[in-house]
């Protein structure tokens, strides 16, 4: 900033006639050139007065979740999940006020997953979804890749009479995957399953890595019947 003021102030003095460029004669042309590194910013001669004011590159800032860190799936046997609100993101810290702003998105989603529960050998509850979420996002200087609308979308949800049926999804704190100049932001989505009657109960949980590079990576999940 201190450089910048000072070149305004050098290019005022100029076109006011403090400083010149000297003529050898007045048929020779003269000029007078002023760079920010290897951007020409300043340029007069004879005739010509020219000035343009150095774009000033935004460094990617850290990245930061955005969104909901948890939120009901499925509750009593019935899905409650709010699409439009229900989800996680991972943007630049910068962004998180603005991130209407990020473009690039591109809509992904995972092969289905199932909890299958069976009690002597009869299905008493069942909850297939996919994990969900936008990846590629870029901020203004077409830079990252980060995350919106990450979760978990039902497939199918079956519970038995006499079985109560709940699930839950939490997100936890991202990470850069990528590098501080190229930033890949990643979420672990955790996917809670719970089916219970009065004779039985169980409890499960799936965990998936999801990027904004659009890959995603199983990290823990047990329970899953492919």
């Amino acid at each position: 900033m201190h450089l910048l003021v000072a070149l305004i102030t050098f290019i005022a003095l100029a076109a006011a006639g403090t400083l010149r460029a000297p003529l050898e004669s007045s048929e020779e042309l003269a000029t007078l050139e002023v760079f920010v590194g290897e951007q020409l910013i300043y340029y007069q001669d004879n005739n010509t007065t020219k000035f343009t004011v150095p774009k000033v590159s935004k460094e990617p800032g850290p990245i930061v979740a955005i969104g909901e860190k948890a939120w009901d799936l499925v509750k009593n046997n019935k899905a409650v999940v709010d699409y439009s609100e229900d989800w996680a993101g991972a943007v630049p810290q910068d962004y998180v006020d603005d991130w209407a702003s990020l473009y690039g998105w591109e809509d992904q989603k995972s092969e289905e997953f199932r909890f299958h529960y069976k009690v002597g050998g009869d299905t008493v509850s069942e909850l297939k979804w996919k994990y969900t979420w936008s990846a590629k996002g870029r901020d203004s200087n077409d830079v990252g890749e980060y995350i919106m609308n990450g979760g978990c979308t039902i497939e199918k949800l079956y519970a038995r009479a006499g079985q109560t049926l709940n699930s839950k999804v939490s997100s936890r704190s991202p990470l850069n995957y990528g590098t501080p100049d190229q930033p890949i932001a990643g979420i672990d989505i955790e996917l809670s399953f719970t089916s219970a009657s009065a004779f039985n109960s169980e409890t499960t949980t799936c965990t998936v890595t999801i990027r904004g590079d659009a890959k995603y990576k199983l990290k823990e999940c047990h329970g899953n019947d492919p």
